[in-house]
C-alpha cells in the first residue's frame, strides 16, 4: 500500500481485503475527448486496519475526482423512504426541530430536504458542481470545499452536522473530523453513515 499506514489511526497493521484488477480510473463521470488517451485501467486495492477497522483505498484520489461526481441513491424509492425516515429521527431523537444542521458532502440536497421537512434548518457542503448547483436551486445555503482544519463555512457554528457516505472517500479522516468539530457548537451532535463490509 502506498501509504503503508492506516489515514485514521496511523497503525501499520493493514491487511488486504479486496483487489480488482482492471478497474476504470474515472467511473463517476464522462471523460472528454481530450482527457480520453489519458485514462487507462487501474489494479485497486482495499485494505482494513487490523487495528480500529478501518476501510481504505491503496492509493489517494486525484484532487478532482469528485469535481463532476454523480451518485444515484435519490433515484430509488425505497433509498429516499429509507433517507426521509433517518433525518425525521435524528431530527427528533436529538431535538434538533429549528435548529441548524449541516450536510457534509449533502449531493444534490435531496437530505437536505428531508432534514427541512422534519423541521430542522439545514445546509449544506458539496465539492461537486453539478451536485452544488442543483442543491442551489432547491432554495439551501450551499457551501464549496473539502471540509479539513483550515475549512470555514459562513453561519458556523451549527447545532449538528450529518455525513452519509463520504467518510470512507477523505484522505485524511483526523482532519476531516478537526473540520466539523470546529463548525460545531460546543454541544453538537451528529450522523455519520459509513457502508457496510458485510
Amino acid at each position: 500500500m502506498p501509504d503503508q499506514f492506516c489515514r485514521l489511526c496511523l497503525s501499520n497493521q493493514l491487511s488486504e481485503c479486496l483487489v480488482l484488477e482492471g478497474a476504470p480510473r474515472n467511473i463517476q463521470r464522462l471523460l472528454t475527448e481530450k482527457q480520453l488517451p489519458t485514462d487507462s485501467p487501474i489494479t485497486l486495492k482495499v485494505y482494513q486496519c487490523r487495528d480500529c477497522s478501518f476501510v481504505q483505498l491503496s492509493e489517494r484520489l486525484e484532487d478532482d475526482y469528485y469535481d463532476e461526481y454523480w451518485m444515484t441513491a435519490t433515484h430509488s424509492a425505497q433509498m429516499r423512504e429509507f433517507q426521509r425516515a433517518q433525518a425525521l429521527d435524528f431530527v427528533q431523537r436529538f431535538n434538533l426541530s429549528g435548529k441548524r444542521i449541516i450536510e457534509v458532502g449533502c449531493g444534490d440536497g435531496n437530505y437536505l430536504r428531508y432534514l427541512h421537512e422534519a423541521g430542522a434548518i439545514p445546509c449544506g457542503i458539496e465539492p461537486s458542481g453539478p451536485f452544488r448547483q442543483t442543491a442551489a436551486a432547491r432554495g439551501f445555503q450551499i457551501a464549496d470545499g473539502y471540509v479539513g482544519r483550515a475549512f470555514t463555512v459562513q453561519g458556523a457554528p451549527f447545532d449538528a452536522f450529518v455525513t452519509r457516505q463520504v467518510f470512507e472517500h477523505v484522505q485524511d479522516p483526523n482532519d476531516f473530523l478537526l473540520g466539523i468539530h470546529r463548525i460545531l457548537s460546543p454541544a453538537g451532535v451528529g450522523l455519520v453513515e459509513v457502508p457496510s463490509l458485510e
